[in-house]
């Protein structure tokens, strides 16, 4: 039960440090989207907008790995209030995802921000349990 805490938790600190690069990504893509002039600009710029999305998409499906993991039988009672935050952290990418989807760069990057935040502390919880 030991060794799944820990690797649920490495789990956890990598989805974050992906999250946390995914933010960074799309706080720089909307200042350069805010001073794109030329539409060939906006047009590689909104490229960029959909490898970010199709990225923010890619952390969703490996935080469900993490939440089946987390809801196996023999971890769901040890891992119950960090299932719930955690799932809590993937509301937040599945926001993010969509605000990319439609262009919306600033609530993509807040709730890209609150999902790292509660990843970050799932695995601090888990850390002290």
């Amino acid at each position: 039960a030991e060794r799944e805490t820990r690797q649920v938790m490495n789990r956890l600190a990598e989805l974050a440090k992906r999250q946390e690069d995914l933010n960074e990504q799309i706080k720089n893509l909307e200042t350069a989207l805010q001073e794109a002039k030329t539409e060939e600009t906006k047009k590689e710029l909104e490229e960029q907008l959909k490898r970010l999305r199709e990225n923010q998409e890619e952390l969703l499906r490996d935080s469900d790995e993490v939440l089946e993991r987390m809801n196996q039988p023999e971890n769901r009672q040890a891992m119950q209030e960090a299932r719930e935050q955690m799932e809590q952290a993937r509301n937040d990418m599945q926001k993010s995802s969509e605000a990319l989807s439609k262009g919306d760069t600033s609530p993509a990057l807040s709730s890209g921000t609150r999902a790292q935040r509660q990843m970050d502390a799932t695995k601090e919880q888990l850390r002290q349990t």
